[in-house]
């Protein structure tokens, strides 16, 4: 069925970056110490979770952390689930930003492509033509925003009905 399809792939492609983006938090290496633990360690979930990261931008969003919420993430292990401020959690979404779209879309690629009822060439051509906004909208798990309607809108003829 196409809502399958279409809820299975939003599911796998942008949950593994969520994950990423809601551990961490944001800004420069540059600063404390603790600032550049919390760089490391982003950098370290992303690359085992197969995710290429602009290591600036993560800096650059460490750097925004209030001191409480950079002490939490300097203090977690990497598989802790940390309660950061709003704030913090804000800026954990904007980790998106700091994933190359070439490599998340060759990421999503490898997590949805080749599954039975997906045209591969349809989806890579959907997602590289999204924009890195979009793409954090759709991370943010609005499923009533603009952004994941025009995305869901877009995908659909690249599922094969009654699969």
């Amino acid at each position: 069925m196409i809502r399958s399809n279409t809820r299975k792939f939003t599911v796998v492609a942008f949950a593994a970056l969520a994950l990423v983006a809601g551990a961490c938090g944001g800004d420069d290496e540059g600063g404390s110490g603790d600032q550049g633990a919390v760089v490391d360690k982003m950098m370290e979930v992303a690359d085992e979770a197969g995710f290429e990261l602009d290591r600036d931008c993560v800096a650059d969003l460490v750097g925004q952390l209030s001191d409480a919420d950079l002490e939490l993430l300097a203090e977690a292990d990497i598989d802790d689930d940390v309660e950061l401020s709003p704030e913090g959690d804000a800026l954990g979404e904007q980790m998106f930003t700091c994933v190359p779209q070439d490599a998340l879309v060759e990421q999503i690629m490898t997590q949805v492509g080749g599954q039975e009822g997906v045209d591969d060439e349809c989806l890579r051509e959907v997602l590289e033509g999204m924009s890195n906004d979009d793409m954090q909208a759709i991370a943010s798990g609005d499923s009533s925003s603009e952004a994941f309607t025009q995305m869901m809108t877009d995908i659909l003829p690249c599922m094969e009905l009654g699969g």
